[in-house]
């Protein structure tokens, strides 16, 4: 009986580690896309001649890149056991909140 018990928690955490693996590479392509878009943007507001009838301030596109660069940092660190779940999410739920807050200080900024 505490043999099929010990199988079926090391099943477990089996499956948790690819739920883990799949919502870390998730969270990885968001971080490569938000860091990539954000670049192109930059580039473009400085060193074309395209017109935009939007900018986005460069602090925000600046900032954003930053946590991008972070997010993917803690991402592989999450993927190579090097820091915990827990820490990784609070870390992540931090990154989206200063997120939030940029979003919300440049709507503020433009009225």
């Amino acid at each position: 009986m505490a043999k099929f018990a010990l199988t079926q928690t090391s099943q477990m955490s089996k499956a948790s580690r690819k739920v883990i693996i799949t919502g870390a590479s998730f969270f990885l392509v968001i971080h490569l896309f938000q860091l990539v878009w954000n670049g192109v943007m930059f580039y473009n507001y400085h060193f074309t001649g395209k017109l935009f009838l939007v900018l986005i301030p460069d602090w925000v596109l600046i900032t954003e890149m930053v946590l991008a660069v972070f997010g993917m940092t803690l991402t592989i660190s999450l993927l190579k056991n090097e820091i915990r779940r827990s820490k990784y999410i609070v870390f992540e739920v931090f990154v989206l909140c200063i997120s939030v807050v940029i979003l919300l200080l440049t709507e503020i900024e433009q009225l």
